[in-house]
């Protein structure tokens, strides 16, 4: 522990439910005599911290996990961070083992901690078992908690744009240029030819609803392929009329069989013809 901390510097015990006392309070006097008197040793329960009146950025580094092997989450470590100095130091000692080593990682980056590092492995005994530990040791960003720093927005809206005058001058046409003999300009109507202005023949603008194409399709319903059929004559109408009186109304009086069905509704009396398609049922 000693050579983690300096002259002058805060320091931060924190202790557990099952920390021996006398070794705590042994650590505590070396590390007093360590910072000398311009220095200061806190003690802390791990359970107390939040509730103490630590203010931000009072210690310079804090040790957890010397007294103690409970497990820290992220709440207990963000005060940590909270207490911290800017590139404050925190060391903590864990059981060495990958899955302990790997959730405290995860939580001490999500705590704010950065440039986190396993330094050792120590090994002790606890009776006749022999126990393994490691150290990790992580800081704090050098910034502080709060701190903010204007963006320059100004930098960027006074910065020159370099503008090629040669290529500008290709795309600027002036009043004068119409009558410049200098100047080559497109006559609008050589843009066109003979073919452009011949007026296109009606039977080929004729092309399928469905494909798009000349050519009608198989069970063409759009009346492409009765018109071919008839070489370009109309299909021939037939006067039909009305059995019920009430298919002028629109589909909703019509019957299932009307011939008017899908026609918008027509004023009575009036005479509407159907062509000889819509009266061939489809199946």
């Amino acid at each position: 522990m000693e050579k983690h901390v300096k002259t002058g510097q805060n320091i931060l015990l924190v202790w557990g439910s099952r920390t021996n006392v006398e070794f705590l309070k042994e650590t505590a006097e070396k590390l007093r005599s360590d910072v000398g008197s311009s220095g200061n040793v806190f003690v802390e329960n791990s359970s107390m911290l939040k509730e103490s009146s630590y203010s931000n950025e009072k210690i310079d580094v804090a040790f957890i996990g010397f007294f103690d092997d409970e497990r820290y989450e992220t709440d207990f470590l963000g005060e940590i961070a909270r207490i911290l100095v800017p590139n404050g130091k925190l060391v903590i000692r864990q059981p060495e083992s990958e899955s302990v080593t790997k959730k405290l990682r995860s939580n001490l980056v999500l705590s704010g901690f950065v440039n986190i590092s396993t330094e050792h492995a120590l090994t002790g005994q606890n009776g006749s078992i022999e126990t393994r530990t490691s150290e990790l040791v992580c800081f704090t960003p050098e910034f502080r908690i709060g701190s903010a720093a204007p963006l320059k927005f100004n930098s960027l809206n006074n910065t020159k744009k370099t503008v090629n005058v040669e290529a500008a001058k290709v795309w600027v046409l002036s009043a004068t240029d119409a009558i410049d003999d200098d100047v080559e300009l497109l006559d609008s109507d050589e843009l066109l030819d003979e073919d452009d202005l011949k007026k296109p023949d009606p039977e080929s603008l004729k092309v399928c609803g469905t494909t798009g194409k000349r050519k009608a399709c198989k069970n063409c319903s759009c009346g492409l392929a009765e018109e071919l059929a008839s070489d370009g004559n109309r299909p021939q109408t037939v006067e039909t009329k009305s059995s019920c009186g009430s298919c002028y109304l629109g589909d909703a009086f019509r019957c299932a069989s009307c011939p008017y069905l899908g026609m918008p509704p027509f004023k009575p009396g009036e005479q509407v013809r159907l062509g000889e398609q819509l009266l061939k049922p489809d199946v």
